[in-house]
């Protein structure tokens, strides 16, 4: 197998595992501040405050949708960058930048989503005492 067809395969591949991953991040985020993922041991923002009671978990994913949406939406548009490199190495492009092109996509895409989540966890856990403190 040819470097160039071992980083379309892989470039293609991660790029689908980063758009599946951020497409059901989205969802949850959304669910969340909807109202439709009650509180659990899994998924959302899981702190002792935000998991007090159902208005603090609200309270908490209503406030972080904005930041959750934004880091799911970065890690889908830089999934689909990643796996277009695949096709970049395929045409041609020399192996050593298309591969450079690949990591710095795929390595700040997921970068972008962890700093957004965790501004979104931040300022979930803020409105989820705030929430608290109200009772």
């Amino acid at each position: 197998m040819s470097d160039q067809l071992a980083l379309f395969l892989t470039a293609v591949g991660t790029g689908a595992i980063l758009i599946a991953a951020g497409w059901l991040l989205l969802r949850l985020a959304r669910r969340a501040a909807a109202g439709t993922l009650k509180r659990n041991q899994i998924a959302g923002i899981r702190t002792r405050a935000t998991l007090s009671s159902e208005a603090a978990w609200r309270a908490a994913h209503i406030a972080a949708e904005s930041d959750s949406v934004r880091g799911a939406r970065g890690l889908i548009i830089g999934g689909l960058a990643a796996g277009a490199t695949g096709t970049l190495a395929l045409a041609g492009l020399p192996f050593p930048i298309a591969a450079a092109i690949f990591t710095v996509l795929a390595l700040g895409s997921t970068t972008w989503l962890l700093i957004w989540t965790l501004r979104g966890a931040a300022v979930g856990e803020k409105a989820a005492v705030r929430t608290i403190a109200k009772k």
